[in-house]
């Protein structure tokens, strides 16, 4: 198996996904790959990473792989919020929906 950035600081769960994400980009000159992946930190808490990958070997001016990469965690977070109360709201939809048809007949 290839080495992966970060080594043991990345979450066992990810791993295959940045692998892949990096070996996609590097077999397709040019092409820019986009990955999310969690890495702990000093303090032993777990963060969330987005790294967008660009192929530039073939490019002289550059020859590597470039890559950015920010902090998301704030993100992440929001949108597992998000996706919690849209939950919740389904849910009491539904029940509403269930109560008012049971009233109803």
């Amino acid at each position: 198996m290839q080495a992966l950035p970060y080594g043991s600081l990345l979450h066992r769960e990810d791993r295959n996904v940045l692998l892949a994400a990096l070996q996609n980009c590097r077999q397709s000159p040019g092409s820019v790959e986009l990955v999310r992946y969690r890495l702990l930190t000093k303090s032993e808490r777990w963060v969330w990473k987005e790294a967008r990958t660009r192929n530039l070997l073939k490019d002289p001016a550059v020859a590597a792989m470039v890559v950015h990469y920010r902090d998301v965690t704030a993100q992440v977070e929001a949108e597992k919020e998000l996706a919690h109360a849209r939950d919740q709201a389904e849910h009491a939809s539904r029940v509403k929906s269930d109560f008012l048809a049971t009233m109803s007949h």
